[in-house]
């Protein structure tokens, strides 16, 4: 014959609470979703700047020889679209104004 084990009683401790007492809930991922965006393409090469009038003029030295000539403003663009996840470009009028990038 095997021995009964009998329930043993706990005589040190609390009831434990309930399983919702010890789940904890909080909110999370509660900012707005990015639909649209802002989307930079590569800064092209420099190139003169046609409107800048103003010729500056760079002096170097260089092994005791001078050299002059002339240097003028330059320009380099890039191309920004709006675009819409999973979707494409889209008119710029539906993405946000103030973090537009510059051109």
């Amino acid at each position: 014959m095997e021995p009964t084990s009998t329930p043993q009683r706990n005589t040190g401790g609390a009831l434990c609470p309930n399983s919702s007492a010890l789940q904890e809930v909080r909110n999370c991922n509660e900012h707005a979703c990015t639909v649209y965006h802002w989307q930079t393409g590569p800064w092209g090469p420099c190139t003169e700047d046609p409107s800048s009038s103003s010729l500056n003029t760079s002096t170097s030295v260089r092994a005791g020889i001078d050299s002059q000539g002339p240097c003028s403003m330059g320009m380099q663009t890039r191309k920004v679209i709006c675009v819409r996840v999973n979707v494409g470009q889209v008119p710029p009028t539906k993405c946000p104004d103030g973090p537009r990038p510059s051109t």
